[in-house]
């Protein structure tokens, strides 16, 4: 115990006075020095490292070597007798990652000089009070028995930038106490740049340990977070739990969900982190390792929920007082070997979840109603557009024109449909149009087969002057030129039978066919009391039905004759030849007599079969009763 001045300077026996010892003095100026430090605590040291009471005026620290000590545990009454509960517990008043500054001073002839940051919160252990310490530097070694002053210094409260301190960031030593301490002032704490990179023994959550955040962004994300471990959703946010959670690292920056799932700078074949992106069995896992602008959204505890809109950009015209562009994309592709995208969705739909959209566009027009056509454009609200060759101001002018305006292409599955237009999706306007001027020629819709050969096409003229157009009712497809009806195809019900019509080789006209699984007529059917007309290539008329009768080699069609009778008796129909007469004398004989009849029986019998094979009854029907 430090002698006080009245026993130090004490008078002896008269004539006797008492000489102080120098070690006494040196002691005493020692205990003067510490009273100027204000809440100078004087303490013995007791050499155990248990935590527990240290004995009545007595402190200890939690590691026999002073450079590894954590805490130390004082009594809740100084060498002196005094309670200093009160003072003990203030030491952890500041809302600074590093509370203040203890230093131990020894009172013994051997300097002892040790200082130690308090990091963490005082707690009332019953009889003694332990503290969190990290050992900042000094000289001088504790002796058990030795008196010592306790001197501690405050913190100012946190500003707006917390240092952490506490931290080394080697790569190899655990950062957890101290990134946890720092969040449990629930303040805002800058992360320098570590030497090597942090490193975290367990993962740890700042939605657990709160606080706000702002590394340095000239580390990485690796460096940062120790592939992940570090799981950040308060940084540079915009105040609202389910707002956007911002990160910007030297190679990347993390909105959102992001900031706390990804390693960032694994581009393995999976990522360290736990987002539902982190490999290719969930989701394209490449996209998020090699994103420079990552945002998810992982849901989770209310704290850290992150709004359910990834990307919103908008553009008011009457603000930028001149046009607008909400999100760009500006791709070069310079390499041989590889492709590049200015957009790109990974779509994957879940069993029994809703619709998925790879891209959505709302259109509201609010201005003059307007159509469209192929040869002039018109102001409008417009979904999608595809300028061909590009804007010439951004990388030359084009050289040969653009492959393909839309493409759908077969991955590891099909499409069910190509384009759909729902039932009210249009007013009266077209789904589709096409010029007849375009360049190089008309345009066409072209069908290939497997091997890419063109198998079919609709094409029109380029010198078109008549609308021509295919309409579909529900009688059947009509096809019509500038608004007149050239074919109608009517549909039967039950119909098995059709019409084939099969092109020729030269020599060979075109030939119609009725098909069919029987065997069945075809039919021609005129309209009303019309019929049909059989015409050579000079137009000549050869066969003419109507509903009057039927006429030949361009004849008006005359009904069939009536009043003949069917034929009786012998019907000849056998080789002839023609009856080349008699001559006569002056007196007839029987041979001449008999050949006259020989020659009107061949007649008659002969025409008696014409008649029957043109009569109705047994013949052509050209001829009736």
């Amino acid at each position: 115990m430090v002698e006080k001045a009245n026993t130090i300077w004490a008078d002896g026996p008269g004539g006797n006075p008492i000489h102080p010892q120098k070690s006494q003095i040196r002691a005493w100026g020692t205990y003067l020095e510490g009273l100027r430090f204000g809440s100078a605590l004087l303490f013995t040291f007791a050499t155990s490292t248990v935590d527990s009471d240290p004995g009545e005026g007595a402190f200890r620290l939690d590691n026999a070597t002073v450079s590894g000590a954590t805490a130390a545990y004082l009594d809740n009454v100084d060498a002196s007798g005094a309670d200093v509960r009160g003072i003990i517990d203030s030491w952890d008043d500041s809302a600074n990652l590093v509370r203040g500054n203890l230093t131990i001073r020894g009172l013994a002839a051997v300097p002892v000089l040790l200082s130690f940051n308090v990091t963490g919160g005082v707690t009332d252990s019953g009889g003694y009070r332990k503290i969190i310490i990290a050992y900042l530097g000094g000289s001088g070694a504790l002796v058990a028995g030795d008196q010592y002053l306790l001197t501690f210094d405050r913190s100012g409260d946190a500003g707006g930038i917390v240092p952490t301190a506490g931290v080394n960031g080697d790569g190899v030593t655990s950062n957890v106490a101290a990134f946890t301490a720092a969040g449990a002032l629930n303040n805002l704490s800058f992360v320098p740049k570590p030497a090597s990179k942090y490193a975290f023994a367990a993962p740890l959550s700042t939605a657990t340990v709160g606080g706000a955040w702002l590394p340095d962004p000239s580390m990485t994300w690796d460096q940062l977070t120790d592939g992940g471990k570090f799981n950040l959703w308060k940084g540079r946010a915009t105040g609202l739990s389910t707002g956007a959670n911002i990160w910007r690292l030297s190679d990347r920056v993390f909105v959102g969900g992001a900031a706390s799932k990804f390693a960032g700078n694994n581009l393995g074949p999976s990522d360290s982190g736990t987002s539902w992106l982190s490999n290719a069995a969930n989701a394209p896992a490449y996209l998020a390792l090699n994103a420079g602008v990552l945002f998810t959204n992982e849901g989770g505890s209310a704290a850290n929920l992150n709004s359910p809109y990834g990307f919103v950009s908008g553009i008011k015209t009457s603000n930028t007082s001149s046009g607008g562009i909400a999100f760009g994309a500006a791709v070069v592709a310079d390499l041989a070997s590889n492709s590049a995208w200015a957009f790109m969705a990974e779509l994957q739909r879940e069993a029994g979840a809703g619709q998925v959209y790879g891209l959505e566009i709302a259109g509201k027009n609010k201005g003059n109603n307007t159509t469209m056509t192929p040869n002039a454009q018109v102001d409008g609200l417009f979904g999608f557009w595809a300028q061909g060759g590009g804007d010439n101001a951004f990388g030359g002018a084009s050289v040969n024109p653009s492959t393909a305006v839309l493409a759908v292409v077969k991955g590891s599955n099909t499409w069910n449909s190509g384009l759909v237009f729902m039932k009210d999706a249009l007013t009266s306007g077209e789904v589709m149009a096409m010029s007849s001027e375009g360049v190089g020629g008309a345009h066409a819709l072209n069908w290939y087969n497997a091997s890419g050969m063109n198998t079919f096409s609709i094409l029109g003229s380029s010198n078109d002057s008549i609308n021509w157009s295919i309409n579909r009712s529900n009688s059947g497809l009509v096809v019509s030129a500038g608004g007149r009806v050239s074919l109608a195809l009517v549909d039967a019900a039950s119909a098995v039978n059709y019409l084939s019509v099969q092109p020729q080789a030269a020599g060979t006209g075109v030939l119609l066919l009725a098909q069919g699984p029987g065997n069945d007529s075809g039919l021609l059917r005129g309209k009303g009391t019309g019929g049909w007309k059989l015409q050579d290539g000079a137009a000549a008329t050869k066969v003419e039905f109507n509903t009057t009768g039927i006429g030949f080699f361009g004849t008006t069609p005359v009904a069939a004759k009536t009043g003949w009778g069917v034929p009786t008796g012998t019907l000849l129909r056998t080789t002839f030849a023609s009856y080349a007469g008699q001559t006569h004398t002056a007196s007839y004989v029987q041979a001449t007599v008999q050949a006259l009849d020989d020659a009107v029986k061949s007649v008659s019998q002969r025409f008696a079969a014409f008649v029957t094979d043109f009569h109705q009854t047994a013949g052509y029907g050209l001829i009736r009763t």
